[in-house]
Parts: structure tokens; C-alpha cells; sequence
């Protein structure tokens, strides 16, 4: 086999088995466990959306603390630029990091805009303090944005990164 036949199916295996290369394959649950424990020590991610000249916009994000769903999900107001950049472009990537770790998480997936009052009140994570300083007319100027994931990348938390790519491991979510 030569080398980039090699690193063929080393890529593919990285894919679908989250493959260590200094160790051989690291567990689906180790990479979820890494993954979870960097979005937690990080809950303000950075969301990356496009705008309608194509340019990536990033802005500072309270995410809602991750449940089993792997679903993601964030606050803000209907009338930001987020909100019309969703509109325009769904695909989505939330980062999250722990700087003094060197332990991120990369979050790539899609954007739903939800205003349905039912799923607002049981998902909805703010206490009414903060909702009265940023949503003065709650639930009128509340919006949430749910992010389905499709890929995440994580580097950190004992997860380490191919040696030869730096390509981060990662976890496929399929629904």
C-alpha cells in the first residue's frame, strides 16, 4: 500500500471510528466525554454565521448546557443580524475553547429559528433577571436558535490531534 493510500484509509478510519493515532482508535465515549467537558467549562461559544456578501460573521453566544440530545442552543433577539444571516444561510459552526487548556471544540451543523412559545418555556435556561435585562419584552423580543450538529471536532482533554495532520478527532452525528 503506498503512503497516501495509507493516509487514505487512516482518514477514513479517523472518520468513522475517532482514531488516536498514537494509541490506535480512542472510544466514541472518551471523544463525547471531551467534548462535553470543554463546552462546559466554556458556555459562551462563539457562532459563526454568513452573511449575504458570503463573509463569515462571528459573535460571542450563551449556549444552553448540553443534554443527551446533542442538540445546542442559544438565545438572542429576532431582530439581529444572526437572525437574518440564519435565515439566508443555515449552516452554522459554534466554537468552543478553554484557552489555558489548548482544548477546543468545533461544532458544524445547522440552524433552526424557533419562536414557539411551548418549546421556549422548556427550553428556555435564563432566570427572569437576566431575561428582564436582555428581553425587556419577553416573550416578544425571545428568540432561540437550535443547532443540530452534524460534525464536531474536538483537540483537548486527553483527546489529542493526528500527529502528522494536526486534523482534531471528531464525533458524526447521525438522526
Amino acid at each position: 500500500m503506498t503512503n497516501m493510500e495509507t493516509n487514505m484509509v487512516r482518514s477514513l478510519l479517523a472518520v468513522l471510528c475517532c482514531m488516536l493515532p498514537s494509541t490506535g482508535y480512542t472510544e466514541a465515549s472518551a471523544v463525547e466525554t471531551a467534548i462535553r467537558a470543554i463546552v462546559a467549562a466554556d458556555p459562551t461559544a462563539a457562532l459563526v454565521t454568513v452573511d449575504d456578501a458570503g463573509q463569515p460573521r462571528t459573535r460571542s453566544v450563551d449556549v444552553r448546557p448540553l443534554d443527551d440530545t446533542w442538540t445546542f442552543w442559544v438565545a438572542t433577539n429576532p431582530y439581529t443580524r444572526k437572525v437574518a444571516q440564519i435565515e439566508g444561510h443555515s449552516r452554522v459552526t459554534l466554537y468552543f475553547n478553554v484557552d489555558h487548556e489548548g482544548s477546543y471544540v468545533s461544532v458544524m451543523g445547522t440552524a433552526r429559528l424557533v419562536d414557539d412559545p411551548a418549546v421556549i418555556a422548556r427550553i428556555s435556561w435564563r432566570d427572569d433577571a437576566s431575561r428582564s435585562a436582555f428581553w425587556p419584552e419577553f416573550p416578544k423580543d425571545y428568540l432561540l436558535i437550535e443547532i443540530t450538529p452534524e460534525w464536531i471536532e474536538v483537540l483537548g482533554a486527553g483527546i489529542e490531534a493526528d500527529a502528522v495532520t494536526w486534523r482534531p478527532q471528531s464525533l458524526e452525528i447521525s438522526r
